[in-house]
């Protein structure tokens, strides 16, 4: 018997979100530590606090982490699952 397994995030998924707070709807791609994209805002490091929020996450899921004006959310809504 085939048991499909959801993907997870992780170094080299591209992720789409929505933010809780506005609804907005974007994806972030989530780059190796050695690799440089330099001004690209789509691309976060992995030891970012959003990326550490997503890491390991499943579609669907709903992540938090805090900032200076309180708490900050996404709700996953596709990963595109590569490997770095």
């Amino acid at each position: 018997m085939f048991t499909a397994t959801a993907p997870i995030v992780g170094v080299g998924s591209s992720v789409s979100v929505r933010d809780l707070r506005n609804r907005d709807e974007f994806t972030l791609t989530i780059v190796p530590s050695d690799h440089s994209y330099p001004l690209d805002p789509e691309c976060i490091m992995p030891d970012s606090p959003i990326a550490r929020a997503l890491l390991g996450a499943c579609l669907h899921d709903t992540v938090t982490w805090p900032t200076p004006q309180g708490m900050a959310g996404f709700r996953i809504t596709a990963i595109d699952r590569r490997e770095p």
